[in-house]
């Protein structure tokens, strides 16, 4: 996996450079007082970024969050259904 920023060199989950941190989006909802959103509700980012995001929010770093969870679960999707056709 990646970080979903545009431009971002960060292209592994571990490297000398940091790790791919799974961001939970809370702007959509879900979670609450103390708790994460859901994982489906996640956006991965390199350390970088999720800090980044952390301190000057979502808008800093000019991300479409629902075209990206969009296509992030459809994959998930397409390979769930992968290995059910597997396992028949």
């Amino acid at each position: 996996m990646s970080c979903m920023i545009q431009g971002c060199q960060i292209r592994t989950v571990n490297n000398d450079e940091g790790l791919i941190a799974y961001h939970h989006v809370r702007e959509l909802g879900g979670g609450g007082t103390a708790m994460k959103p859901s994982d489906y509700q996640t956006v991965p980012l390199c350390a970088h970024h999720h800090r980044l995001w952390h301190q000057k929010g979502m808008l800093a770093l000019n991300l479409d969050i629902e075209s990206i969870l969009h296509t992030i679960n459809g994959q998930l999707i397409d390979y769930i259904e992968q290995l059910k056709e597997g396992a028949q």
